[in-house]
């Protein structure tokens, strides 16, 4: 009887009926659109941050995260390809890319300032690595000395493609080493720490 009396009382005044059914169909598809572009963005998001600097995971010898060692690299992956031919014959792992991460000092010459630096497998990264936003010049692919800048890091350096640089840091072996590189690229991720402090460089 209560819903036989609530339907009746719809048509009694039908503008207030058709008021009241048009905002909540206005707020209900408000809610959907704002739903919709929230989860674009988040996906949007997440297929950058993967395509542009971390991938889907990372693989590190065990405790490797756990702590601060005093001699690292005598705690890195050491059998990379056998590692790479097991990891392939999983179905989902279509890609696999070594790195190494370093600190050290970056010069133009004029200037040096502390940076971090990613060793990485230029060609083919490159092929997975697709969202990573290039600002000035072209990505490292095959340059044997080729490197790449954060977009903050080559504005403190006043560097752009075709600058020379030179990086210096420590060797495994506790001494300082230098090597010569040249700029072929500016990246920009929209991470100001990143974007300030990272350059990479071939493996």
């Amino acid at each position: 009887m209560l819903s036989y009396l609530a339907f009746k009382n719809l048509f009694r005044n039908p503008r207030r009926s058709g008021s009241v059914i048009l905002t909540i169909a206005i707020g209900l598809t408000a809610l959907l659109i704002f739903q919709g572009f929230n989860t674009g963005n988040i996906n949007s998001y997440r297929e950058s941050i993967i395509h542009s600097q971390y991938g889907h995971g990372q693989v590190q010898t065990k405790g490797y995260l756990d702590r601060v060692y005093e001699k690292p690299w005598q705690h890195w992956i050491t059998n990379f390809h056998e590692l790479r031919s097991e990891f392939l014959k999983i179905p989902q792992v279509r890609h696999l890319f070594p790195r190494v991460s370093f600190h050290g000092l970056i010069s133009n010459g004029n200037l040096s300032m502390g940076a971090i630096g990613q060793g990485i497998n230029g060609a083919e990264e490159s092929k997975f690595f697709t969202k990573l936003a290039i600002v000035d010049g072209s990505n490292l692919v095959d340059e044997p000395d080729g490197m790449i800048l954060g977009s903050g890091l080559a504005a403190a350096l006043d560097a752009k493609p075709g600058s020379e640089i030179t990086i210096v840091t420590n060797t495994i072996y506790g001494t300082m080493n230098a090597i010569e590189g040249r700029v072929i690229g500016i990246f920009k991720t929209g991470r100001k720490d990143f974007d300030d402090n990272f350059f990479r460089i071939q493996l």
